[in-house]
C-alpha cells in the first residue's frame, strides 16, 4: 500500500510481523525524526499495525519534509522485514 492523501494529511498503515518488530521501527524513527525537526502522528493497533499521517503544522500543509519523513518510513520498514 502506497501514501495516501487524507483530510490533508499523507498516510499510510503498515502490517508487521508482531509488536516487537513496531517497537523497533518506532524507536528507529525517533532518531530520523529529531534530526529532521519532524515527528509523525501516529497510532499502533491490533499489536503488529501502525499508521502514519505526517503533516507540516507550521505551514498547515504536507511539504517536503513530510515526503522525506514518508520515504525514510518506508526504507526503515523494509530493513525491519528483511
Amino acid at each position: 500500500m502506497s501514501w495516501k492523501l487524507k483530510d490533508d494529511r499523507w498516510c499510510k498503515t503498515y502490517e508487521l510481523r508482531s509488536f516487537d518488530e513496531v517497537i523497533e521501527l518506532l524507536n528507529q524513527l525517533k532518531e530520523d525524526a529529531k534530526e529532521l525537526n519532524h515527528h509523525p502522528d501516529f497510532k499502533v493497533h491490533d499489536y503488529k499495525y501502525v499508521s502514519f499521517e505526517l503533516f507540516t503544522h507550521d505551514e498547515n500543509q504536507v511539504t517536503k519534509k513530510d515526503y522525506k519523513l514518508a520515504e525514510r518510513i518506508d526504507e526503515l520498514v523494509q530493513l525491519i522485514k528483511s
